[in-house]
């Protein structure tokens, strides 16, 4: 089934280069036959940022003009600023660029040029491709993900193309990280931020998901309960599927010598479809986390 898959994502891309490039550098850029990971990483910078008169590079502006900040989606769903202020600009470096090989010739591009102290990155993200002896960009947007160990991909959920970022944020000794994934609509030729709706249009949140997560609630003056929750993140049947794996264990802080007990599990698998109209994703079936903390902490407090 995947080789039905990549040809239809093939054919999604081709419509793409009926149209004129986005960014274009001119005839003679690369040598005829190259390919997109050859590339110098000074031509590939030259290809994604604008540069001034001089020909400095511009790390505020995409080579199309837009702004490399990533924009969020506005209202209910917006999303707060990662962790961590952000950091003074350092120019990129070729270590910084990554590339991934989409389809045939095209290939996708994410230059971080704004960093975070929590470990999360912003830049322009985009399909690029060798044209003969030219460099071009096909689509193009911005992308907030974490960047290291950064693997971007392009699924197509029902009949719309999906960046998929799925990165690491580590801490200074690299001996903690924590991974997340991003999901990008590709509408036009431009990747959108997307949020989240249930199926009543009620938001659930940012196209954003922490892999793993750990809440502790203290039950009482004997009894703590860890909540441990771990995500699955998959694109089966033309839709992203996320199963969600809840594991609950109780110990008692008054004797940290007796190891904890497993005192509940819990699993929920939800579906997300692409409303590109709303730049949304809607999705069926219902995450179990919020509900289990908030009933926890219910129970913790004494209330109903």
């Amino acid at each position: 089934m995947r080789v039905l898959v990549v040809t239809t994502l093939v054919l999604a891309l081709a419509a793409c280069s009926s149209t004129a490039p986005i960014c274009r550098l001119g005839e003679g850029t690369v040598p005829r036959g190259s390919s997109i990971d050859s590339v110098e990483f000074a031509v590939m910078q030259r290809l994604l940022l604008a540069h001034d008169a001089e020909g400095a590079p511009q790390p505020e502006m995409a080579c199309n003009g837009w702004s490399t900040r990533f924009a969020t989606v506005a209202g209910d769903c917006a999303e707060t600023e990662p962790l961590g202020e952000r950091l003074p600009y350092v120019a990129p470096s070729s270590d910084d660029l990554v590339l991934a090989p989409a389809d045939g010739d095209y290939w996708i591009a994410y230059l971080p040029v704004h960093r975070f102290g929590g470990g999360a990155t912003e830049g322009p993200v985009a399909i690029v491709r060798i044209f003969e002896d030219t460099l071009e960009v096909r689509a193009i947007g911005v992308l907030r993900t974490h960047a290291t160990r950064l693997n971007l991909t392009l699924e197509l959920v029902g009949e719309h193309t999906v960046l998929v970022a799925d990165g690491e944020a580590c801490g200074e000794d690299r001996s903690s990280c924590t991974r997340a994934t991003r999901l990008l609509l590709l509408v036009g030729r431009r990747f959108e931020p997307a949020h989240i709706e249930n199926e009543q249009g009620a938001c659930v949140g940012p196209a954003v998901f922490e892999r793993s997560d750990s809440r502790v609630v203290r039950m009482g003056p004997r009894a703590e309960q860890t909540f441990r929750r771990s995500l699955g993140i998959d694109v089966v049947n033309g839709a992203v599927e996320i199963a969600e794996q809840i594991v609950v264990e109780e110990t008692d802080p008054s004797d940290p010598s007796r190891p904890g007990r497993v005192v509940r599990r819990a699993e929920s698998l939800v579906s997300l479809s692409v409303d590109a109209e709303h730049k949304r994703f809607v999705a069926a079936g219902q995450s179990r986390w919020t509900t289990m903390l908030r009933d926890a902490e219910a129970q913790a407090n004494g209330t109903p």
